[in-house]
């Protein structure tokens, strides 16, 4: 869904469990918040990425967790891992503003001054709209409405300004099946219009990602957040472009406490099979101490203008890296700073290390 609510994508990611429910248990009539507390309150989730190209590997490790108190979040941290270290990074600040039981007014504050901020308009208990101002790169405002169909969300339309989108969904009992996007950009003259549907398939177990109040699902989720069960695939299709995303699911409880995503992703002509490996920790204890220990492999040049390297990342233990070095103009990779000269070089992560690249004339 190509909106304004996503601009933080990267950030909104960690996010997504910051006010999770259960949808089993007892539901405030008009938001769907927790009211009784029964229900399991995500307090961890840590997301391993691992992009594997031709030439080299790269690895990325992110997360969030999440300080409630009763059945309201009190604070959401980021979390990222430097030389293997967990650490607090990236820190972003999120507030609530309530009316009674009625989310009003979400805002997030990053570092540097950035920020989103989103304002809820009901009309009878429903939510009917939303509008977003945001800091990023630049100043912006989106504006999202909803419409609604037996007491379900059926079309969401935004507005940017420069960007139109209308979603409409097809539902299958409590699961969003189907969403078909129409875009339209125009912007100096220029437009441009495109397509693309997104076709959902579940398994039959419980869904911790699911936002009861449809507030929190648009402000860091969407779609996906709306629905009782687990994407066990989804498929992409537009002019360009078709793709399908796989998941698999390890369960405690009937709640996944680990899930592992598959797709290719293509980029400048190349592609990449992706794999992210999330891993979910409850207050309650299930899911804790799954994560493995993460490591961070560097990649140096001795010398930049010889010669490029690929790439830094971030790996689980006992996963293999695979770093790469090409030399400039009229310069050529030597060898690795160890003395090895396997280029690319698949490497065993087991500890944080560090791998400079020697270049030297191709002569």
């Amino acid at each position: 869904m190509k909106t304004r609510l996503f601009i933080m994508a990267a950030a909104a990611a960690m996010l997504l469990a910051a006010c999770e429910k259960d949808h089993d248990v007892a539901q405030d009539a008009n938001t769907g918040r927790n009211v009784n507390g029964k229900g399991k309150q995500v307090v961890k989730m840590t997301t391993i990425e691992y992009e594997d190209w031709t030439n080299y590997t790269r690895g990325y490790a992110r997360g969030s967790s999440h300080s409630w108190s009763g059945n309201t979040i009190s604070s959401v941290r980021g979390l990222r891992y430097e030389n293997g270290t967990e650490t607090s990074g990236q820190q972003y600040n999120v507030s609530y503003v309530y009316d009674g039981d009625v989310l009003k007014e979400l805002r997030v504050e990053y570092a540097d001054d950035k920020y989103q901020n989103y304002r809820f308009t009901y009309t009878d208990g429903l939510l009917t709209a939303i509008y977003e101002t945001y800091m990023y790169e630049v100043e912006g405002w989106n504006m999202t409405t909803l419409t609604y169909s037996d007491g379900k969300i059926h079309e969401i339309t935004e507005d940017d300004g420069t960007h139109t989108s209308r979603s409409v969904l097809t539902w299958e009992g409590d699961n969003v099946i189907r969403n078909e996007e129409y875009y339209r950009y125009s912007y100096d003259g220029y437009v441009t219009e495109s397509n693309t549907i997104y076709d959902y398939t579940y398994d039959d177990k419980k869904n911790p990602m699911r936002f009861e109040d449809p507030a929190i699902a648009f402000a860091f989720g969407g779609i996906s957040r709306l629905s009782a069960n687990n994407v066990t695939e989804m498929t992409i299709s537009r002019q360009d472009y078709s793709g399908t995303h796989s998941y698999t699911y390890t369960y405690e409880d009937d709640y996944p406490v680990k899930r592992v995503e598959e797709y290719i992703s293509i980029n400048t002509g190349a592609n990449a099979n992706v794999t992210n490996t999330t891993y979910y920790e409850y207050a309650d204890g299930t899911g804790s101490g799954q994560v493995p220990q993460i490591f961070t492999i560097t990649v140096e040049s001795n010398d930049r203008s010889l010669g490029t390297v690929y790439y830094d990342g971030e790996y689980a233990a006992g996963t293999t890296a695979v770093i790469g070095a090409t030399g400039s103009y009229q310069h050529a990779f030597r060898c690795w700073s160890d003395g090895n000269t396997d280029n690319p070089r698949s490497i065993t992560v087991n500890a944080n290390a560090t791998y400079t690249a020697i270049f030297g004339n191709s002569n």
